[in-house]
């Protein structure tokens, strides 16, 4: 076969793909890319799609290419060793034995090297790394560097895989193949110093080319909600109508339409938009707009927004990486935080819409954030739907200051019932909706005043989420039993009272809050808001922490953090640990939090 053969008219002749030749017109998108791999020397190529939209086939189709025509030695890095597996097993040898022109080239059974896949073929090697291993970003070398999902890769590891092909020089190549990362991450440097070539639509109504956008002004629909303000999503989506920029004509959605639009005859295609890029870096992108249902499409971002609503902004980080392949850049959806959201009340002022749970006592929580020689507290009231109002603060000085405080304020707590434990004993465990933070208790004190007052433990620990035993993540745990006499997980037997102790994840607790915060509620307030009467105080340790940009040690790739800049939080931390009780409630719809694979 002809070296001078290019990757596009070898898959077209040669690659069957689930029991059909494979035909580029069907995927215009990817034909710039791939023919960008084939020409461009030296350079770092990132291809930034949605998920199963072709990015990884871009990298295969280039592989069974040189595995047929031309010898190179190629390194294929995945995130972890069990991901390059999968792609063995799954991707890379089937289509390897589906492809005619490459059935004859010999290749054993890929071997283990340092826990790599070793592909070997007369045209040249093949090796599956993976990312997270130290040695396979640094011991090995290869002219073509593939790396997938790369926005998954921990910070450095591009720069350190990239090294792989300085021995080749001007003759190497680096394919990136990944949906968009969290702004500030190495990946999100490296695309805004590329091209930035982005994908264009043409306008069946005038001719002219844009980028489709998820803004107010393009993408439009009925706003059709419940009474809560919530989206009734799929009668809202089946209005959906894009308004290109180029005439402002309305256009749906239909396959002619989508396969029109997406006509490089018609002036469709890749357009740079980056006027100064780095010389060796080019970046192709585009988004679901060009190849879903746009109705679809829709559909999952109003669900994402209806999350959000509720207090979760998993969906909506989720939907923008991979469906928009746009960097996350969670300041960027936030409005700027400098005042408090007062509501028209007053602390302790009875509220119509105040849930009751089924038996029909109310949403209401207390916090305490434990300090050396006093405690810091707050009472919330909750609705159904994720509203919740400030009802009562206090600094207190003694543990029965808590009881007496959320006795005064109607908040559940000290009762007391017996459950068996797997070991056959009988224990004394309360139901409460009064919470102490244990995270810095001194020498077993909470668990003593929990176990003395029937209340509950929270500990906040740093981590993305808990897998709960029916496999859902959430941002709190399932809950263990803390012993009152040691403190610890330790039970002593002759002690019949056990405290319950949940973890929770803070960050996740707080993005919740930001969220409500900023969310209008069905009665036109902010989700979440504090009483007129609160107090400098309380305004001010709310103030008390921010989410900030943190750079690295390169002053390049930064990520974002909620940091303190004053010392006293502890009615912010209060609050924060209202959402872990309102999320364990209920209350703020599904509890289940998105995490990266």
């Amino acid at each position: 076969m002809k070296r001078w053969l290019g990757t596009v008219s070898f898959a077209e002749r040669c690659v069957t793909l689930d029991g059909q030749p494979f035909v580029m017109a069907d995927r215009p998108y990817l034909r710039a890319v791939i023919e960008a791999i084939d020409q461009k020397l030296g350079c770092t190529i990132i291809a930034m799609m949605p998920p199963q939209r072709g990015k990884t086939l871009v990298g295969q189709l280039r592989l069974l290419r040189n595995i047929a025509i031309e010898p190179r030695r190629a390194l294929w890095y995945s995130k972890t060793q069990i991901d390059a597996r999968s792609l063995s097993d799954a991707k890379l040898k089937p289509l390897i034995e589906q492809t005619r022109a490459v059935q004859d080239v010999a290749f054993t059974d890929p071997d283990k090297r340092g826990r790599g896949l070793l592909f070997r073929f007369h045209t040249g090697p093949i090796e599956l790394l993976s990312a997270d291993v130290q040695s396979h970003r640094n011991s090995r070398s290869g002219s073509e560097i593939y790396l997938d999902e790369a926005w998954q890769y921990d910070p450095r590891c591009i720069s350190e895989i990239y090294r792989r092909g300085d021995g080749y020089k001007w003759n190497r190549r680096q394919v990136i193949m990944t949906t968009a990362p969290d702004a500030g991450h190495e990946l999100d440097v490296l695309w805004e110093s590329s091209t930035k070539h982005e994908w264009h639509l043409a306008c069946p109504h005038c001719g002219g080319t844009f980028i489709p956008r998820l803004t107010e002004e393009m993408m439009q629909w009925d706003r059709i909600t419940d009474a809560q303000g919530r989206y009734l999503v799929e009668q809202a989506a089946e209005t959906v109508r894009m308004i290109p920029p180029c005439c402002m004509k309305e256009i749906r959605w239909s396959p002619e339409i989508r396969k029109q639009m997406n006509d490089e005859a018609r002036g469709a295609g890749y357009k740079q938009t980056n006027e100064h890029p780095a010389p060796t870096v080019l970046g192709y992108r585009f988004n679901v707009f060009a190849t879903d249902d746009w109705r679809l499409v829709i559909a999952e971002w109003l669900r994402a927004n209806n999350a959000k609503r509720n207090g979760d902004p998993t969906q909506i980080r989720e939907f923008k990486l991979k469906m928009l392949c746009e960097a996350w850049d969670p300041n960027r959806e936030r409005k700027p935080v400098g005042e408090i959201e007062v509501g028209p009340y007053v602390l302790g002022e009875k509220w119509a819409d105040e849930g009751v749970d089924e038996r029909d006592r109310p949403y209401r929580f207390m916090i305490v954030d434990v300090q050396r020689n006093h405690f810091w507290a707050n009472v919330r009231s909750w609705a159904r739907d994720g509203r919740s109002r400030l009802v009562a603060r206090a600094k207190l000085l003694t543990s029965h200051e808590i009881a007496q405080m959320a006795n005064d304020n109607g908040v559940l707590h000290g009762q007391w019932f017996e459950q068996r434990l797997p070991t056959g004993q009988w224990v004394q465990v309360c139901e409460s909706r009064v919470f102490l933070d244990s995270k810095y208790s001194q020498g077993g004190l909470v668990p003593r005043i929990c176990a003395e007052h029937g209340f509950h433990a929270f500990y906040s620990y740093k981590r993305n989420a808990f897998k709960h035993s029916d496999g859902i993540f959430r941002i709190y745990d399932e809950g263990r039993f803390l012993d009152p006499l040691s403190g610890t997980h330790r039970m002593e037997e002759q002690y019949g009272k056990r405290v319950l102790q949940f973890y929770f994840c803070a960050d996740a607790a707080k993005d919740r809050m930001q969220v409500l915060r900023e969310e209008i509620g069905s009665d036109g307030l902010p989700m979440w808001t504090a009483a007129q009467d609160c107090g400098d105080e309380y305004k001010m340790q709310m103030l008390a922490e921010q989410k900030v940009k943190v750079f690295g040690s390169d002053g390049l790739t930064y990520k974002h953090e909620w940091k303190k800049i004053d010392k006293d939080n502890h009615y912010f931390d209060c609050e924060t640990m209202q959402i872990v009780c309102a999320s364990m409630a209920g209350l703020l719809g599904s509890d289940e939090i998105g995490v990266d694979k």
